[in-house]
């Protein structure tokens, strides 16, 4: 859908305020095309031969729907001890307290466990479920983040798609068409909340407020909204013009990155921070990154085969996806790495990269917390 919309804005002239050069689209195009027609080459190849490996499930623990209320609390007055109990009404200064200096692997471990609740939880009674989804989904409007959100709500969509046999095209639809919306809420919201209201009376005044104004811009972040792809097209062009040389051992500080800047203030940059200091170091000044597709961080360490490269990565990942996805049909312990380890690893990875960003963090990171939430099985494949 992306590379149609960026193909639409283009034949129609729509003005792109990130683009260097237009020449730029040419390679960016190109270079998505290559990628996704490997893509198809290594599904197709590996969907011809009879795969029989080894599915790894897991096994939460029973205490793990209990212990999402821990991780919210703890969350919370991480979040309050730093800032005050003024922060709850301060979403972008609640956002920095749960990611700055470390406590974005509480944040972390908050977000897979309620990811694990979440696969068990029809077989909780109606009200528990009512305040487990009040609490958690009012966590993610309390710091402002849409992102936590729509992680939640694709584990919900996959999880109908396994449990009741829908089709996962529907729901991804229906969550891709809300998410915008949810943008333009949140992005109103915070601006109401800078002015000391409660949460419910910022709602209230956000939803009174909605208009055609907001439609249009609505319908703007579906269908004009490219500055990922141009980001993109940006750092391509200059590789293209050997304006930006391909540098290899960046991908080693992926190492490092687990590491608190607090601890390691020279903490060298991820792959997004450092290419957003490089072509947009005003925007990093004020804390901010840009992500630049999983495809350009493949071209920074390999040079342009780095496109073939990418495309190959991916399609082994898809095809591993696949597997498990369809094992989850007959054992719901599949599912669980299905969706928080394999799913996830590749959606962050082709947003932002797959290696020296937090891809790579949350694959480690999910790894570990989930061998201390419950147990891992194996399945042997015949």
């Amino acid at each position: 859908m992306v590379p149609i919309k960026f193909f639409f804005m283009f034949l129609n002239n729509i003005e792109m305020s990130i683009l260097f050069d237009k020449d730029y689209l040419y390679y960016s195009g190109s270079a998505i095309a290559i990628f996704s027609f490997v893509v198809f080459l290594v599904l197709f190849a590996l969907s011809m031969k009879d795969l029989r490996i080894s599915l790894v499930g897991f096994e939460a623990s029973k205490f793990i729907f209990a212990f999402s209320f821990v991780c919210f609390f703890a969350s919370c007055s991480l979040v309050i001890l730093r800032h005050g109990l003024s922060v709850l009404s301060q979403p972008i200064l609640f956002r920095e307290g749960l990611e700055s200096s470390g406590a974005l692997y509480l944040t972390q471990l908050y977000i897979l466990v309620v990811n694990l609740s979440m696969i068990n939880i029809r077989s909780r009674a109606r009200m528990l479920r009512i305040i487990f989804y009040v609490t958690h989904f009012g966590f993610c409007f309390l710091a402002g983040r849409p992102g936590y959100l729509l992680i939640y709500l694709l584990n919900i969509i996959f999880l109908s798609t396994i449990e009741e046999r829908k089709k996962l095209v529907n729901g991804l639809v229906l969550t891709l068409g809300f998410l915008p919306m949810l943008a333009v809420f949140l992005l109103k919201y915070r601006l109401v909340k800078s002015n000391n209201f409660s949460v419910i009376e910022a709602s209230s005044i956000v939803i009174n407020d909605l208009g055609g104004d907001d439609f249009r811009e609505i319908l703007s972040l579906i269908f004009l909204r490219s500055d990922q792809l141009e980001h993109f097209s940006n750092f391509l062009g200059f590789i293209v013009d050997q304006r930006l040389s391909p540098s290899f051992q960046s991908i080693w500080y992926s190492i490092v990155q687990f590491i608190p800047r607090g601890i390691m203030p020279d903490k060298p940059y991820t792959f997004s921070s450092e290419m957003t200091g490089f072509f947009y170091p005003e925007v990093l000044s004020v804390g901010v990154t840009n992500n630049f597709l999983g495809i350009a961080e493949f071209i920074y360490y390999f040079g342009l085969s780095g496109v073939l490269l990418s495309g190959v990565y991916f399609g082994i990942f898809a095809k591993m996806l696949s597997i498990y996805f369809q094992a989850s049909f007959f054992d719901r312990r599949v599912y669980y790495v299905a969706f928080n380890i394999i799913f996830l690893y590749i959606f962050n990875g082709i947003t932002s990269g797959f290696f020296n960003e937090w891809a790579f963090q949350c694959l480690i990171l999910n790894l570990f917390y989930m061998s201390f939430l419950g147990k891992w099985v194996l399945f042997k494949r015949t």
